[in-house]
């Protein structure tokens, strides 16, 4: 990984994050009331392969997370983390099919999440009721994070053992 396409990576999946907190915390003091929503990856918790800078600003980002909630709970903000695994966006349609299908198969549902999925996902969580969930990590992955290897090193993993 070069290093303008690592700091491409923090600077966006970070920085962009911290700079819209800063942006919007100012107003939501004043109203005690807030609902931040950060969006990272299940490649947080488990890494990416080929992927330093994408996995390690989406871990970042849950650290952002959680020192938010600690700051900013008392005056009614939440902030809170959704990990999304492969979602069937217009980028996740144009991969190629064999690194789609092996996705999909390593995912206990068995299927691309839907757009829609983490929309309802994200309207929850800037609701009233969901007012006591804070500094949480949640998962919209169809159970990927269960899957012990990760999507991108099987075929490594074939060709290290020689098969």
């Amino acid at each position: 990984m070069t290093h303008d396409a690592w700091n491409r990576e923090v600077s966006v999946n970070l920085s962009g994050a911290f700079n819209m907190i800063k942006a919007v915390i100012e107003p939501m003091l004043q109203r005690r009331w807030g609902r931040i929503i950060n969006i990272s990856s299940v490649a947080a918790t488990g890494g990416l392969h080929n992927q330093a800078g994408y996995a390690a600003s989406k871990a970042a980002l849950l650290g952002l997370t959680q020192t938010v909630t600690l700051e900013y709970a008392r005056a009614g903000v939440t902030c809170n983390a959704i990990l999304p695994g492969l979602i069937g966006t217009e980028l996740a349609q144009m991969m190629p099919a064999e690194i789609k299908e092996r996705a999909v198969a390593m995912t206990p549902a068995r299927r691309l999440g839907e757009m829609r999925e983490v929309g309802q996902l994200i309207a929850f969580l800037a609701s009233d009721r969901a007012g006591f969930i804070n500094g949480s990590t949640i998962h919209i992955d169809g159970g990927l994070r269960l899957n012990i290897m990760p999507v991108g090193s099987r075929r490594e993993l074939v060709d290290v053992a020689g098969k």
